[in-house]
């Protein structure tokens, strides 16, 4: 329960780490070039990199957290006012391409996140899939039911034995499916 708990913050630490410090790149590159709208184009990479690594609900939250950080840089960047209203507030056609940049940006994340999911979901039907076949295998091979039990045995043995050696999820797996065919 304790180790779920770790890896779970650990995950959490690493898309925080991930997106601020991509955020943070973006913005000092924001604040040394010139050309406004080629740095648009940075603030992209944490959308990416969440739909990529984690999936469409990270992926829209990085989207939603990019277009916030740009929609505050630029009302910094027009503080001055003209006419009585403030300049950031007036039609700009700056503003109409933030917000062009930002809808693309959030059909981006979503429909990335939606290929990670599908990924996902396809690779697990083929993992199910694969220990089928690796179940059904076994059953043929083994020669009567001790074969049997004993070969389950030895994998859930080995399988508790990496857990407590902390192995990555994908790596028990791993190792309970060599372990079912140890006898071959």
């Amino acid at each position: 329960m304790q180790r779920r708990w770790l890896d779970h913050l650990m995950t959490i630490n690493k898309e925080l780490l991930l997106g601020l410090s991509i955020l943070g790149f973006a913005a000092v590159i924001n604040y040394f070039v010139a050309g406004q709208k080629i740095v648009l184009s940075f603030y992209d990479l944490p959308t990416l990199f969440a739909a990529y690594y984690f999936g469409r609900a990270r992926a829209m939250q990085a989207a939603v957290a990019s277009v916030l950080m740009v929609g505050g840089i630029s009302v910094m960047h027009s503080k001055a006012s003209v006419g009585g209203w403030p300049l950031w507030l007036q039609h700009m056609p700056g503003w109409s391409d933030l917000f062009v940049w930002g809808a693309f940006l959030l059909i981006t994340a979503f429909a990335m996140g939606t290929l990670y999911e599908q990924k996902e979901q396809s690779r697990r039907e083929l993992q199910e899939t694969y220990y089928g076949v690796l179940q059904i295998l076994c059953g043929v091979v083994a020669n009567d039911q001790y074969t049997y039990n004993h070969s389950h045995r030895t994998s859930m043995y080995a399988a508790r034995i990496g857990e407590q050696m902390r192995l990555p999820e994908e790596r028990i797996e791993d190792i309970r499916a060599a372990a079912l065919l140890h006898d071959i």
